[in-house]
């Protein structure tokens, strides 16, 4: 039985991201956008979320492409 791409990738699609991941942005060398600076940690944490899932989406019909 051959696991389709969906399956593969599901366990990443649904890892909720972390307050450390969201500090790890913080700490990173980009600086943030003024818009989100003055967010919480949970609502920058939902919109890491968001963009991540976005992502995968799009990695993921990018490679079914011939």
């Amino acid at each position: 039985m051959t696991a389709t791409l969906d399956d593969k990738y599901q366990d990443e699609i649904e890892k909720d991201i972390t307050l450390d991941d969201v500090q790890a942005v913080r700490n990173s060398a980009v600086e943030m956008p003024e818009s989100l600076q003055g967010l919480t940690e949970e609502e920058l944490a939902a919109i890491a979320k968001r963009v991540v899932r976005k992502a995968d989406l799009i990695l993921m019909y990018a490679s079914k492409l011939p």
